[in-house]
């Protein structure tokens, strides 16, 4: 992952798919409002270049996520995301993140999802100045891995038409390790661990998936390959995680170091 600002805890239109994404799975929700070592608290994230990141998260008394903090580089604390959720029963989920920059509102991305039976329909608005970005997802899911297909459609400005893609998931193993393809092609391949992990989605929660930790990334685009080694506590949930990137890739790695309640 390259070290870019944060537009949002893990909710922005760019990881509709809900398997796995980067800063999207952000959410995090574990069963339990106590805590009891698995609700994520705060993660630290370290740069080679000695700069860090920090996102916080809170929680209701049913341990679900309602509200989040999170900032690229600590030193810059009018630069960061701001994300509240509110829910309605077990099936409707609201969500509202702003991205500030220099301590002003530089966009506001507000997402609805709703669960019907194995569908989960999202609408979600990005505005940001006088550009709104705007797209509805229909999202199929089946247990124990969850979504099985997402078709998107966007609608951006400067483009005539809506933009649609259709991304399917084929899972390989018990751990839900999965080859990712977008319109027919392959997009990806992530290889699961058989551990807890700290990120999820309000949308996991619903269709009652319990991710695991992705070990290894394969772009099939760009030719990325990205390593994760964790380090795990007496739950199985990981305390820590090291990210390298292949040479070709061009990208650094990081550390994120995770803190729970």
């Amino acid at each position: 992952m390259k070290k870019t600002f944060i537009l949002g805890l893990s909710i922005l239109f760019g990881c509709f798919a809900l398997n796995s994404c980067d800063p999207w799975e952000d959410d995090s929700y574990h069963e339990g409002g106590s805590g009891n070592g698995t609700l994520l608290k705060e993660v630290h994230t370290a740069y080679p270049d000695s700069s860090e990141g920090l996102a916080t998260y809170m929680y209701d008394a049913e341990g679900r996520l309602t509200e989040g903090y999170a900032y690229a580089n600590i030193l810059d604390m009018e630069t960061y995301s701001h994300t509240v959720q509110t829910y309605s029963g077990d099936t409707n989920i609201h969500t509202v993140s702003q991205s500030y920059m220099a301590g002003s509102v530089f966009s506001t991305t507000t997402i609805d999802s709703q669960l019907n039976g194995n569908t989960i329909n999202m609408t979600m608005e990005m505005v940001a100045g006088e550009q709104t970005i705007s797209s509805t997802s229909e999202i199929t899911f089946s247990l124990p891995c969850g979504v099985d297909e997402n078709h998107t459609t966007v609608v951006m400005p400067g483009f005539p038409d809506p933009i649609e893609s259709i991304s399917t998931y084929e899972f390989t193993d018990a751990n839900c390790s999965y080859k990712e393809y977008v319109n027919g092609d392959l997009s990806s391949t992530v290889t699961m661990d058989d551990k807890f992990s700290p990120y999820t989605t309000p949308q996991s929660i619903a269709m009652g998936t319990a991710p695991h930790n992705p070990v290894k990334i394969e772009d099939a685009v760009d030719g990325t390959i990205e390593t994760i080694v964790y380090t795990y506590n007496e739950n199985d949930y990981p305390t820590q995680a090291v990210h390298t990137f292949n040479e070709e890739s061009g990208q650094t790695g990081y550390t994120e170091t995770f803190t729970y309640y």
